[in-house]
């Protein structure tokens, strides 16, 4: 009491809400999850809703409140909490309805990129971009070839720190990398300066020593990915594409090679999912050497 001035009301499983004109919620029922304890200030909110043992409230400036059982997250809003105009609750799960972002300037351009190397990895660090909503995460971009522009195709991983370390690469070659900051409205900012690390370029290391095709990267891929290879001496290369039929879907290279470390990338966009091989076939000096890595497309 007294039971009025109600504008909104809301139910759970053991618990009940109501919503009055002055902004306060009243809160009645079941608590052993502390889902009628609103917590304080109890004033400003426009909307509540319930779920099996929680409950939310949402505020005039777009925020949400949760209080309750948070067993499985139902009471850990993402961040960033505002522009929220509606909310609902399932029972163990919330849900929170947003306006348009009108955000629309990316994060300043990530700094300091550095790469170092280990036997097992590639550490890469960097400086904090800033953003006027907060970086909500960053991609790492790596290539192959020196002054890449990144590429969809070149994403590694996606981290919400400002470290990274890569595990998946090929010890006989120098990889380039690239990161850029992404804010909670999606928007991406400018990438950083590259970075070099990894067994570094054919003038530091001299020639390959042994003839080598790499595992495709990434694998499964969708629809471009790079394939790598060293080649000892000048020969004669040819690089094929074949299906699990054993037709052949794409002649990458046909011709003479000078020794050295070598990356193709395959555009496989017009092509239909499924396992491929990529064969390498190198001549030369009464040489004649194949190898055959297996791929994966994956729409």
């Amino acid at each position: 009491a007294p039971n009025g001035d109600f504008v909104a009301v809301a139910a759970g499983y053991g618990h009940s809400l109501g919503l009055k004109s002055d902004g306060t919620i009243v809160a009645w029922g079941d608590n052993y999850e502390g889902q009628c304890d609103v917590p304080a200030p109890n004033g400003d909110f426009v909307a509540v809703a319930a779920g099996y043992e929680h409950s939310l409230g949402l505020r005039s400036d777009g925020t949400i409140v949760a209080w309750g059982d948070n067993d499985w997250g139902q009471c850990d809003v993402p961040a960033p909490n505002g522009d929220f105009v509606a909310v609902a609750a399932g029972g163990y799960h919330s849900l929170g309805l947003k306006t348009s972002s009108s955000d629309t300037i990316p994060p300043s351009k990530v700094t300091n990129l550095q790469a170092t190397s280990t036997d097992t990895s590639i550490n890469l660090v960097w400086t904090p971009a800033t953003d006027n909503v907060g970086v909500h995460h960053y991609i790492v971009y790596r290539d192959t070839i020196s002054g890449f522009l990144p590429e969809p195709g070149d994403s590694i991983g996606a981290p919400t720190d400002t470290v990274y370390i890569d595990k998946d690469f090929e010890p006989e070659f120098a990889y380039y990398y690239r990161v850029s900051a992404v804010d909670f409205s999606g928007n991406e900012g400018e990438c950083s300066d590259q970075a070099c690390a990894g067994v570094h370029s054919n003038e530091l290391i001299g020639l390959p020593q042994t003839l080598l095709l790499s595992q495709n990267y990434p694998n499964p891929f969708n629809p471009v990915t790079q394939i790598k290879y060293a080649l000892p001496r000048d020969c004669w290369v040819r690089l094929e594409v074949y299906n699990i039929l054993g037709q052949k879907v794409a002649t990458l290279v046909d011709g003479k090679q000078k020794a050295g470390y070598k990356t193709v990338r395959w555009d496989a966009r017009d092509t239909a999912s499924g396992i491929y091989f990529c064969r390498l076939e190198v001549m030369g000096d009464r040489l004649k050497v194949e190898k055959t890595r297996k791929m994966v497309l994956i729409r």
